[in-house]
Order: structure tokens, then sequence, then C-alpha cells
């Protein structure tokens, strides 16, 4: 019975209970979510310049991550739209199956992090500084 009761993803380990997911504000409208999506596109492709130099291909990414953002958010499932895992993963992969990140010096992970940061800095969460940038400067949504 114990083995059964931890296997079952809503049981308490250990007594431990679980972790609720992190979840982004829904946007208002198919308009605010389209100007959220550009809003971090730019500040993807401003905190690229900052990081290493202005490069024509970190605005290129911003497009591209507003796109993906954009089209993650909107799936038509709320659970999966605005569950912060789903979003990092679906942009990431976006990403990698559409942009040639060569010329950027970073990946799509690095990015899909730092878009996540962002909008969980924007929605009041607390969030780790994974991507590597002080969270604040050019890439503040």
């Amino acid at each position: 019975m114990a083995l059964a009761a931890r296997n079952s993803s809503t049981a308490d380990i250990d007594g431990v209970p679980p972790v609720p997911a992190a979840r982004f504000f829904r946007p208002a409208s198919a308009v605010a979510l389209r100007t959220d999506a550009e809003q971090i596109g730019a500040a993807i492709a401003a905190w690229l310049d900052e990081e290493w130099a202005p490069l024509p291909e970190h605005a290129e990414l911003g497009r591209a991550v507003a796109v993906a953002w954009e089209r993650r958010r909107a799936t038509g499932d709320a659970l999966e739209d605005d569950d912060v895992a789903s979003v990092l993963l679906g942009v990431a992969n976006d990403l990698l199956a559409g942009f040639d990140f060569g010329p950027t010096f970073t990946s799509a992970f690095d990015v899909a992090n730092k878009a996540v940061e962002l909008a969980m800095r924007r929605d009041g969460m607390e969030a780790c500084d994974c991507s590597g940038g002080g969270g604040g400067g050019a890439g503040d949504v």
C-alpha cells in the first residue's frame, strides 16, 4: 500500500506535499498576448546585444521568440498555455526546430530560460537567474 501511495502523482512523499506548478497570468486578450510576446522578444534581443555584441541575428532571434511565445501561450489548452514548464519547453522546442543559433553565441534553452525568467519576474514570481544574465538592465520586461 505504501508503494502505491508513493507512485501517485498527488500523494505526499515522506509527508511533504507536492509543489504546485508555477503558472503565468492569463493574457486579457489576443492583442495583449501579442504585445506581451513582442515585448519579451524585444527584451531577448536587447539582452543578447548587451551580453555579447549588437548583431542583426539577435533581432531575428527576438522575433522568433515572440512568435514561439505567442504560439505556446495560445494553444487552447489553458493548463498548458499558462504552465511555466510547458511554455519553457515549448518555446525551446520551437526555437530548436526553426532557428539557426550559430552566429548568436547562445542556445534555444538559454533563450527560452531567459524569456521565462523575464515573464516570471513580470508576473511577480520568484525566479532564479538561470540564464546567466543579471536579471536587470536591457532584459527587463
